[in-house]
């Protein structure tokens, strides 16, 4: 099975490689593990856009994820990120998970900036946003 990026241009690319641990009864890797991937790669997509400035509170709203092929160890994994949908307190991830040179899975992921005191929705700083649109515009 082929993927095409659909999104937008890919903005950052993670790799992990596949444990013993991270399949299930069925001999391949479990779809919870497709997840904790998916976590590892907003995290690093997040931090290419930021550099060195601090996070926003941040939390998932949604997330989904289409599985289109199965992943068996050993295996290297690669999760290709794009944000998209950048809003005045929101933003879409877009992924695409692939292993042996096929695309393994797809997601989507809503982030909503969230006011730490309040516990409410609020807009993104000004200067995240700014760096948001930046990298949404590369």
């Amino acid at each position: 099975m082929v993927c095409v990026f659909l999104w937008g241009v890919v903005m950052n690319v993670w790799q992990g490689e596949v444990r013993w641990g991270d399949m299930d009864a069925y001999g391949h890797v479990n779809h919870t593990v497709f997840f904790r991937y998916l976590e590892s790669a907003r995290v690093a997509c997040l931090a290419a856009v930021c550099g060195e400035a601090p996070l926003p509170m941040l939390v998932v709203a949604n997330i989904g994820c289409k599985f289109l092929a199965e992943i068996v160890f050993p295996a290297t994994v690669e999760v290709r990120s794009s944000l998209t949908n950048v809003r005045g307190g929101s933003l879409e991830i877009e992924a695409e998970i692939w292993s042996g040179g096929r695309c393994c899975a797809t997601s989507r992921a809503l982030l909503v900036c969230v006011d730490a005191v309040r516990r409410k929705p609020t807009r993104f700083p000004p200067d995240f946003a700014a760096r948001l649109v930046a990298a949404q515009d590369m």
